[in-house]
C-alpha cells in the first residue's frame, strides 16, 4: 500500500512541478498555474501534509525568485483555502464539482488578495471597493488560468489514473 502511495504521489508531483513553471513562462499577470496546484495537491496527494508543503512551497521559491511582497500573507491564505476545497474533492471527483471548485477557488482568492492589497495599502485608491475594481482584470485572469490548468491537471490524472494501465499495476 505504502508503494502504491509513493508512486501515486510521485506522478502527482511530477504534474505538479510541471505548473509550476506557469510562474515564469506565462507572462499574463495572475494566469499562473497555482491556484490548479492547490486544488489538484488537495484531491491527489493521499498525505495531507504534502499535499499542503507542495503548493505552499513552489509558491514561496517562486516569490524567492520573483520578489516578496507585503500581501503575501492574503495571498497564502487563499491557496491553502484552495488545497482544503481540493481535500473535499478527494471523494468527488466529478467535472462539475471541480468545475464549481475552480471557480470558487479563484473567488476566494480574489476576495482574499484584494483585501489585501487595500490593507497593505499596495493599490491605487484608498477606497475598498475602488480596489476590487482595479482587480477585476487580474480576477479574469486567474479564472481563466485556474479553469485552464485545472483543466489539464485533472484531465491529466484521469486519464493516468483510471484509463491506463498505471493504475492496474499500481493497484497489484
Amino acid at each position: 500500500m505504502k508503494t502504491k502511495n509513493l508512486r501515486i504521489n510521485l506522478i502527482v508531483t511530477g504534474l505538479i512541478l510541471i505548473g509550476f513553471a506557469s510562474r515564469f513562462f506565462i507572462e499574463i499577470p495572475n494566469f499562473t498555474a497555482i491556484g490548479a496546484i492547490a486544488l489538484f495537491s488537495g484531491a491527489y496527494l493521499s498525505n495531507k501534509k504534502l499535499a499542503i508543503v507542495i503548493p505552499v512551497l513552489i509558491l514561496f521559491v517562486s516569490d524567492l525568485i520573483l520578489g516578496l511582497h507585503k500581501t503575501m500573507l492574503f495571498v497564502y491564505i487563499p491557496f491553502l483555502l484552495i488545497i482544503f476545497m481540493g481535500f473535499y474533492l478527494q471523494n468527488n471527483r466529478k467535472p462539475l464539482i471541480i468545475l464549481g471548485a475552480s471557480l470558487l477557488g479563484s473567488i476566494v482568492f480574489y476576495l482574499i488578495s484584494n483585501f489585501g492589497v487595500w490593507v497593505t495599502g499596495m493599490g491605487y485608491s484608498p477606497v475598498l471597493s475602488q480596489v476590487y475594481v482595479d482587480g477585476i482584470p487580474f480576477f479574469r485572469n486567474m479564472i481563466a488560468a485556474d479553469l485552464a490548468f485545472n483543466a489539464i491537471l485533472f484531465t491529466s490524472a484521469y486519464y493516468i489514473f483510471e484509463k491506463t494501465t498505471v493504475i492496474s499495476a499500481l493497484n497489484e
